[in-house]
């Protein structure tokens, strides 16, 4: 048993059957994909839903941590439990998710998985115009979202560069948990060797070695899902008018050709210019190259040419 306290009660909680790990982020960098494949080892159990924000959203964290160790009673007897909230590695709740795990899970391990910076940018942006910001309040999505990639950078949009700057963030959780229990997966070298990599997150959480075949074929594969662009009218929208879209992004019933107006789909073309591109470069090259130097990576390992 342990105490914990929980707005100013002291709440006996039986450990058994909470997590010992989590997948912290980073967005857009196959979260999903990899606590898909982490689950299939026999003694490994992934929560669902696989998101559930329970340290970082405070209106879930309210819900206590009878209702956070309820998401887990399935796997209640496995070895290794864990969760993959994205949302726990962006700069605007990293902070509070380190807090909560220090007083209450201090023996967590953290595996954080990245990718080429400014691919993320790219593919965080995409998203970012789609679905809003990743925020835990529904007004709070579509607030200063930027017209382009370009306006995110100069922004410093969190969901766009803050979780790109991967050194920052996972510097942040080896501060308060130690090197020893925080794991980087890079995507390119699981795109490669899916089964080594996997193994490695085995070996990092203590689990046996696992050669099923099965995990051979889980390649990382970019989202199904249409992306689609904001727009200056929709902007506006959302600012003057008390319509659906001022609240969700969404847009009523409409034509499907005043649709594609509103909410053009991306077309393939570059998200940058060579110029753009060189204002993202300068944002995270400092950050990358420190946190391929941490985990014993050439500094070439990200070409940014």
């Amino acid at each position: 048993m342990q105490f914990v306290v929980n707005y100013h009660r002291i709440v006996e909680v039986e450990m058994g059957a909470l997590p010992n790990f989590i997948v912290a982020g980073s967005a857009k960098c196959g979260t999903t994909t990899l606590c898909g494949a982490l689950s299939m080892h026999p003694d490994v159990y992934v929560c669902e839903p696989k998101e559930p924000n329970f340290l970082a959203f405070d209106s879930v964290y309210q819900k206590g941590w009878g209702w956070y160790k309820s998401l887990f009673r399935e796997g209640r007897d496995a070895a290794f439990r864990g969760e993959g909230s994205v949302a726990y590695g962006s700069p605007v709740y990293q902070q509070t998710v380190i807090s909560r795990l220090t007083e209450n899970l201090a023996d967590m391990k953290i595996i954080y998985i990245v990718r080429h910076p400014i691919a993320r940018m790219e593919s965080a942006f995409k998203s970012m115009a789609t679905y809003g910001k990743h925020r835990e309040w529904s007004e709070e999505r579509w607030q200063d979202v930027p017209l382009s990639v370009e306006q995110a950078i100069e922004q410093d949009v969190e969901d766009v560069v803050g979780e790109s700057l991967y050194y920052e963030r996972v510097s942040a959780f080896i501060r308060s948990f130690s090197r020893s229990r925080v794991h980087v997966v890079f995507f390119e070298d699981y795109k490669r060797d899916p089964v080594t990599e996997l193994n490695n997150c085995f070996d990092f959480l203590g689990a046996e070695e696992w050669e099923d075949p099965d995990i051979g074929n889980l390649h990382l594969n970019p989202s199904t899902n249409v992306r689609v662009r904001d727009t200056a009218f929709l902007k506006f929208m959302r600012t003057h008018l008390n319509t659906v879209v001022k609240a969700g992004g969404r847009i009523p019933v409409v034509s499907p050709m005043l649709k594609s107006v509103l909410r053009p789909k991306f077309d393939g073309k570059p998200l940058m210019s060579d110029a753009v591109r060189q204002k993202a470069r300068d944002r995270v090259y400092e950050d990358s190259q420190k946190l391929l130097a941490l985990c014993g990576k050439p500094a070439d390992y990200w070409r940014f040419e």
